[in-house]
């Protein structure tokens, strides 16, 4: 019970973390369901999930679960009941699925889990087409039972990790209903305009349905067969009817940029995934793709890859750049490290490709080693993310990727959380971020008439759940007392002690870059040191402020703006003068 209550408290934050930092200021989480009022907006939100604990209860039984009991067919139920409450009090409300656990994988359990989220799903479409603002989130591509790192010991409640992942995907959504700002100054551009499965299954009659679509939002939805057989559709015609839209892109779709297909295996399991990657290559407008948890296999990603990141030689001979800027592929456990050396060989000539997403994809300390070397060798040019949570890397590929990060002056965030990297591997990420003697330290740089620093390019390195410890936290303390550029360091669950808090603490003392430290939760820091917590919050809270109060450190001609800043400001004293670089690239 113990664990359970740990568990749920990690997942809980995380959540509650990512939708404060993700989806607006002032979000919050109360007994397990978010409710917020969006700053500037107006509008309320309550994030609900329910009727899990009734469909375990049945499992664990051996007996199946009246379904109409959580929501029938004619919006009776409890969880309409509870949402139309929510709708008469004037908030906007999302509906959270579930991620799939070991006791939803195969079988009637898995049976009653899908119609479970198909009376979700059409239960939220029947209240939408009433005016209502209510939204359906589907997590089951969050994580399946191979991904151990979303889910807590026992396997069935979510881990911090995964806690984050549903947190982002609400934050999304709310941050996209959000109107912008007044004040808000945009590029001139067409204004978004997001399709769904219904728009797609209309465009085999009426080709014209897409048109207007910038975004086609298909997450899931292939398992949607009631949506599907009321359009007179089996799943092929509907795979065959995006295959068609997508070929016709000068007519059918000539605006679309975004195209979300996660959570559809069927694409893995019919070889649609593959027809799909020859059409996207000649589309000409879409930049980003969404491929997470499809079930896609080494095989699958090769085609990707080869398809829509490798240049196009034309007609005349010349050669085409890839146009993807965005490719997410996580949550694929099959992909292995045969897909990474895939994706590695198609970055070798690309540079356009700004974003990698490969959580939870097995590719492992090989599959590390691929990557690392391709961009070491200086493939993938334009790569700026690259997320490889949960792979299991451990310090073998912590070190391929340290190579890399050495001669990489072009990726800005890096996630390598819940990959049992130890102090070793640490260390050698640490070492590779650190300027080179030569270079400008966080302690020599004030002062500094006029400098080019080339140091690591990185500004957000995420580490949660890994097995750095007080000799890894040391490492990356005296790579904070010289590093000029990172500003974020994620370090939850490494088993960190006073010991390691406290050189953190002290490198901090010289940094004035690094403004997001997260290291007190779970780690020993927060319950049993919380003198140093404070501290580190307060030295962390202080760059925060000092870089509000600035800019740059630097002008535009390379004078340096330390008088500046505390003639502008003189009552914050020498060190708070000192601001964070802005987020332009050396």
């Amino acid at each position: 019970m113990a664990d359970a209550r740990r568990y749920r408290s990690a997942s809980l934050k995380a959540l509650r973390s990512v939708v404060e930092t993700s989806a607006t200021a002032g979000a919050s989480l109360h007994n397990g369901l978010i409710s917020t009022q969006l700053g500037g907006a107006g509008v309320g939100w309550v994030v609900v999930s329910a009727g899990l604990n009734d469909l375990v209860d049945a499992v664990s039984l051996g007996t199946s679960l009246d379904l109409d009991t959580i929501v029938g067919p004619h919006d009776s139920g409890r969880l309409p009941d509870v949402i139309a409450t929510a709708v008469r009090e004037g908030a906007s409300v999302v509906l959270v699925g579930y991620p799939i656990d070991a006791r939803f994988a195969a079988g009637a359990a898995r049976g009653q889990f899908n119609a479970l989220m198909d009376r979700y799903a059409a239960y939220v479409m029947r209240r939408r087409e009433l005016g209502e603002s209510i939204f359906f989130v589907g997590m089951h591509d969050v994580a399946y039972p191979a991904n151990a790192s979303h889910f807590s010991a026992g396997g069935h409640r979510p881990s911090w990790l995964g806690g984050i992942l549903i947190g982002s995907r609400v934050a999304r959504l709310m941050s996209a209903t959000l109107p912008p700002a007044e004040d808000a100054i945009f590029e001139a551009t067409d204004a978004p305009f997001v399709c769904e499965l219904e728009q797609l299954l209309a465009s085999a009659e009426r080709p014209a349905s897409l048109a207007e679509c910038t975004v086609l939002e298909l997450q899931g939805a292939l398992g949607r067969t009631a949506l599907m057989e009321s359009f007179n559709m089996t799943l092929n015609a509907t795979v065959e009817t995006l295959i068609a839209a997508l070929a016709d892109s000068t007519h059918r779709t000539p605006r679309l940029d975004t195209l979300l297909l996660g959570s559809n295996p069927q694409l893995a399991h019919d070889g649609s995934g593959r027809a799909l990657a020859a059409v996207l290559r000649g589309h000409r407008t879409v930049r980003h793709l969404d491929l997470n948890g499809c079930d896609l296999t080494a095989a699958d990603v090769s085609v990707v890859a080869s398809a829509l990141l490798t240049p196009r030689t034309l007609a005349d001979g010349s050669r085409s750049p890839a146009a993807l800027t965005s490719l997410a592929l996580s949550f694929n456990p099959s992909i292995g490290a045969a897909g990474a050396a895939a994706l590695a060989e198609a970055l070798r000539e690309n540079h356009i490709l700004a974003k990698l997403h490969l959580s939870s994809c097995s590719i492992g300390a090989e599959g590390a080693s691929f990557l690392g070397a391709v961009l070491a060798a200086g493939g993938g040019l334009g790569l700026e993310e690259l997320t490889l949570d949960a792979n299991g890397i451990g310090d073998e590929g912590a070190r391929e990727i340290a190579e890399a990060l050495r001669k990489d002056n072009h990726t800005i965030s890096l996630e390598l959380s819940g990959n049992g990297i130890g102090a070793l591997g640490i260390e050698a990420i640490a070492r590779a971020i650190t300027p080179a003697p030569s270079e400008p330290t966080a302690t020599t740089l004030q002062g500094w008439p006029s400098i080019e620093p080339r140091a690591s390019a990185l500004r957000s390195l995420n580490l949660h759940s890994n097995d750095a410890g007080d000799g890894g936290a040391a490492a990356l303390a005296e790579m904070l007392r010289q590093n000029t550029k990172l500003g974020s360091l994620g370090l939850w669950d490494n088993g960190v002690s006073r010991v390691g808090a406290q050189a953190l603490l002290e490198a901090l003392d010289a940094n004035r870059v690094l403004t997001r430290l997260s290291l007190v939760e779970h780690n020993d820091v927060a319950s049993m040191f919380v003198d140093v917590a404070k501290r580190l919050d307060a030295a962390v809270a202080r760059n925060a402020e000092a870089h509000a109060l600035g800019g740059a450190p630097f002008d535009r001609e390379g004078q340096s703006n330390h008088a500046k800043a505390l003639a502008d400001h003189p009552d914050a004293g020498v060190w708070s003068a000192y601001v964070l670089p802005q987020a332009t690239r050396y």
